[in-house]
Formats: C-alpha cells, sequence, structure tokens
C-alpha cells in the first residue's frame, strides 16, 4: 500500500511539473493564426505567461524553394524581416529555437511552434 501511495505521489508530481510548460509564444497575442495586415500593426512575438519574455527565437518561413531563417533578438520583428515575410509566399511561420528569460535571468527553451498566415 505504501509502495502504491508513493507512486501515486511521484506521478501527480512529475505530470504538475511538466503540465506546467504549456507556454506558447505568438505574434501580437493572436495564437496559432495572424493576417499579414494584424502582423504589420503589431510586429511583437508575445508569450502566453507573463512571468517569460523572448530572450531569443529564430523565425523560418519559405521563399519560392528555400526556406529563409532569421534570428531575433528581443520581442520585436524588423521591418526587414516583415518585409520578407509579405514578400514570400509561404502560409506557415515557424518560431524555433526559442529561449525565454524571466525576472530572475532564468531560462527556458521551448519546443518549435508553427503560425499560419491568413490570406
Amino acid at each position: 500500500m505504501k509502495k502504491i501511495a508513493l507512486s501515486l505521489f511521484a506521478v501527480i508530481i512529475s505530470v504538475s511539473l511538466f503540465a506546467g510548460n504549456d507556454i506558447k509564444v505568438s505574434f501580437c497575442s493572436g495564437g496559432s493564426k495572424i493576417t499579414l495586415k494584424e502582423l504589420s500593426i503589431c510586429k511583437v512575438l508575445t508569450v502566453s505567461s507573463d512571468d517569460w519574455k523572448i530572450k531569443t527565437a529564430t523565425i523560418g518561413f519559405a521563399i519560392g524553394d528555400d526556406f529563409k531563417s532569421i534570428k531575433v533578438v528581443g520581442d520585436k520583428i524588423s521591418d526587414k524581416l516583415y518585409h520578407n515575410l509579405k514578400s514570400s509566399s509561404s502560409d506557415k511561420i515557424y518560431i524555433e529555437q526559442i529561449v525565454l528569460v524571466n525576472s530572475k535571468g532564468e531560462e527556458m527553451k521551448l519546443g518549435a511552434q508553427t503560425i499560419t498566415i491568413i490570406k
């Protein structure tokens, strides 16, 4: 009985630790979809948790048969990156190599996330 209780406790702790990492990154708090018009107004990467900010990320998208990746430092995307996205034929933006930082200076890496461009 003691082993079952300890096992159950361990499962609950591990699930709660991993469940806390449901943090998402998007443009302008728009979720997983955005229009180019919305992006032209905002040009900001947002985090679904107020405790974390974007330190760095890589934005990837298709340009014809090529794939372009641009590193972003901080939460703002440059006008050049926006114009590259606008002129591309891509309907997806890939946010990869995401590094977040909190107020204590602690860093956390997130997995890649995909944003759909609504035409």
